[in-house]
């Protein structure tokens, strides 16, 4: 169905010509409605790897959570060797590594950690990547299968990590400049399967990460706390969102 409107009525009364001493330019610009702030573009990354990842660590990264937030602000980061600096600083940043084995496969290259003289250490701090390949090989393996590894699920040693994670993104928070936010990949992968969800959270987030170990499926991730009384923690958090959720200030 196609509708043809014609006109041939004249309007002088709809006609507006710049007045004299006005540019048409500024005409239009005071014909514009005003800024909303609540419109604007903002420009980010809900998506990111540190060295706190398995796969990113296994292959060589070694840029850290602070490492990642600096970068997105605009600042020089090493990474792989080599100086890299963004053309332009993001306005959010959201570091959302694997909650699986999450910032403690990090541990196995610490000559002084829990993993050394271990077959880990010994894998892990090969310059030859075949070796380090068939531990990433062993890593994602478990993940695929859903059993997990033993040594990688140390309680005392994930909390540590996690703790010290998910306190980064506050140390970088800028309001109104640039926005934090505490998050990570949830990694379900049942039958190679590639479910992975990025979980966002408005605040603190939880106690501990909620892993494809706990669950492989989706659904299961709206079961997260939805206050800090549920999750037991100070402060306030939000259930996971697939979408950026801004700070209360921003």
């Amino acid at each position: 169905m196609v509708f043809v409107h014609a006109g041939c009525k004249s309007n002088q009364g709809n006609v507006e010509t710049a007045k004299p001493g006005i540019s048409a330019a500024q005409l239009s610009s005071d014909r514009r409605p005003p800024r909303n702030p609540l419109r604007n573009a903002y420009f980010g990354d809900l998506h990111l790897h540190s060295d706190y990842s398995m796969d990113a660590f296994t292959f060589g990264t070694r840029t850290t959570p602070a490492d990642s937030y600096r970068y997105a602000m605009g600042e020089p980061v090493e990474y792989l060797g080599k100086q890299w600096k963004r053309n332009a600083a993001l306005d959010f940043l959201a570091v959302t590594d694997h909650a699986e084995y999450l910032g403690v496969v990090r541990e196995t290259t610490n000559p002084s950690g829990p993993f050394a003289k271990t077959e880990w250490y010994t894998m892990m701090a090969s310059s030859d990547p075949k070796v380090s390949g068939e531990a990433f090989q062993k890593l994602i393996g478990s993940t695929l299968t859903n059993k997990p590894i033993p040594e990688f699920t140390n309680a005392q040693m994930l909390a540590s990590a996690w703790q010290a994670y998910s306190a980064v993104p506050d140390k970088f928070y800028r309001p109104g400049t640039f926005t934090t936010f505490v998050g990570f990949e949830w990694t379900s992968m049942p039958q190679a399967q590639n479910l992975h969800r990025c979980v966002i959270f408005k605040d603190k987030g939880p106690a501990a990460p909620y892993t494809a170990f706990e669950s492989v499926d989706p659904e299961d991730l709206w079961g997260l706390p939805r206050s800090a009384e549920e999750a037991g923690i100070g402060g306030d958090c939000r259930p996971p969102q697939w979408q950026c959720q801004q700070r209360t200030d921003v």
